[in-house]
């Protein structure tokens, strides 16, 4: 899956057995580059693909990584550029690199103590 292109899944295409992807369930989806740096875009059920958070970062590096037996630096390429992911056992998972807002806005106090 080339995921330079336009991210577009049907979720009705989903195969509905347990322990296999179901539609209510986000995917990470990863391209190991062949430099080892990695590509990383996110489909969330009912909003379509998403630029990929941290927390989906990490995890494809960790996924990784664990599977070539190796801990260390990661390079993920994301929107806002390259983002740097540094595993080690026993050791914080460090994140750095660019960063950008994706969006801004101002909480109703009222609508949050209606929850």
């Amino acid at each position: 899956m080339d995921l330079t292109r336009d991210l577009r899944l049907d979720v009705a295409d989903y195969p509905r057995t347990t322990g296999v992807i179901v539609p209510d369930v986000g995917l990470s989806l990863v391209n190991v580059l062949p430099d080892g740096r990695l590509r990383v875009r996110v489909h969330e059920p009912g909003a379509g693909a998403r630029r990929s958070c941290g927390t989906a970062v990490c995890a494809a590096a960790a996924a990784v990584q664990h599977t070539a037996g190796e801990w260390g630096t990661t390079i993920v390429e994301s929107d806002c550029g390259p983002l740097s992911v540094t595993l080690e056992p026993n050791a914080p998972t460090l994140l750095s690199g660019a960063a950008g807002i994706a969006a801004e806005g101002v909480l109703d106090a009222g609508w949050l103590a209606a929850l």
